[in-house]
């Protein structure tokens, strides 16, 4: 599953680089200094986001291990990497995107 939204956000940014570029290339404003720094904003923010991703999935691994070492399972609900998911998601969403 995180490589299919991996390869799905590398192409979401692939097209609006391309897109930024050819925008900027129609309007005649392709000078250097106006085009390196919105760039290089979209290639920071490509690799940051699949770093997110990548730390999402990560702790979600380590929530349900957490899970199943402290015999929470049955007690907690049928689906501790769900509850895992929805935990990284809501509540650690900002740890996980500043330490990325």
């Amino acid at each position: 599953l995180f490589s299919i939204l991996a390869v799905g956000f590398f192409f979401l940014h692939t097209v609006a680089i391309l897109a930024f570029y050819n925008y900027k290339q129609s309007r005649n404003e392709d000078t250097f200094k106006e085009l390196v720094l919105p760039i290089f904003i979209l290639i920071f923010l490509s690799f940051w986001s699949q770093q997110v991703l990548k730390y999402i999935v990560i702790a979600t691994s380590a929530s349900t291990a957490q899970a199943w070492w402290q015999g929470q399972y049955p007690s907690i609900s049928q689906h501790p990497a769900l509850n895992g998911l929805a935990r990284n998601c809501t509540y650690n969403l900002g740890a996980i995107s500043f330490g990325a």
